[in-house]
């Protein structure tokens, strides 16, 4: 499944449409099979050259890039990433403010 944009944004579709399934298994709008069926084309999104996996039972994703097939490491989500823009800001204010001295 693909549905366009960032990585990000792909994946949190996906899993967004993983949970509705289970919703509706819950609520017995759908049986086994349909459910299977929708974590199946759910759980795999295309992006750039790579296909991205979601394995539940391991709680992470994992990414096929042609060759093999390895648990990918995290995706920064923005709030990850402005905290660590802001220390590497930090840090680099203070590397200034020592070579001022």
């Amino acid at each position: 499944m693909s549905c366009g944009g960032s990585l990000h944004t792909q994946l949190a579709h996906s899993l967004r449409e993983c949970r509705s399934a289970l919703a509706d298994y819950q609520a017995g709008v759908a049986d086994a099979t349909d459910l299977r069926r929708r974590l199946v084309a759910n759980g795999l999104v295309e992006h750039d050259d790579e296909v991205w996996i979601l394995d539940l039972d391991a709680a992470r994703w994992c990414r096929f890039d042609g060759l093999r097939i390895v648990p990918a490491p995290p995706v920064l989500d923005d709030a990850q990433f402005s905290r660590w823009r802001t220390v590497i800001d930090r840090l680099n204010d203070q590397l200034d403010q020592e070579d001022g001295s």
